[in-house]
């Protein structure tokens, strides 16, 4: 099997995984990206808003600002954003998930400052980092502060 072939046997896993859990917001992730990384940037957001309305976790929001921001949407995506601040006046909001939309809006600096914070709140998927960037994070590859938080990483007391 080609490498094609696996990508596609991993996004049939994925859609068999999400019908059976519709909100499961990191298989809603995965979906998204790969509906990015293949131009279609309204499959991506339909996936996710789908994902929303089972489950309007932070995740969730999180990843619909997400592909909102990669489709030249960042209006809705900040919007998003407002709103998983105000839920936070409600409920604990991990900063992995607005550090997601800042990066992918393009403001570096609020996106390092909420990753930082999730790093220090132990996010559990901090050390994803080491392994695959997510979506959001990619276009922050390459910078020093960026850079030096991935390699802390393993160093975490």
């Amino acid at each position: 099997m080609d490498l094609q072939g696996k990508h596609d046997e991993a996004e049939r896993l994925y859609r068999e995984l999400l019908d059976l859990s519709p909100g499961y917001s990191l298989v809603v992730a995965e979906l998204v990206r790969i509906e990015v990384r293949r131009g279609r940037a309204d499959a991506a957001i339909s996936i996710a808003q789908q994902a929303v309305s089972h489950e309007p976790s932070a995740a969730n929001l999180s990843t619909l600002a997400v592909a909102n921001a990669f489709a030249g949407k960042s209006d809705e995506a900040r919007a998003l954003l407002t709103r998983l601040h105000e839920l936070s006046r409600e409920r604990w909001v991990s900063p992995w998930e607005t550090s997601r939309i800042y990066a992918a809006v393009g403001d570096r600096d609020r996106a390092l400052r909420d990753l930082r914070a999730a790093f220090a709140a132990r996010h559990f998927q901090v050390p994803d980092l080491l392994a695959l960037v997510p979506l959001a994070f990619e276009g922050l590859v390459g910078d020093p502060e960026f850079e030096r938080l991935v390699s802390g990483i393993n160093n975490r007391e």
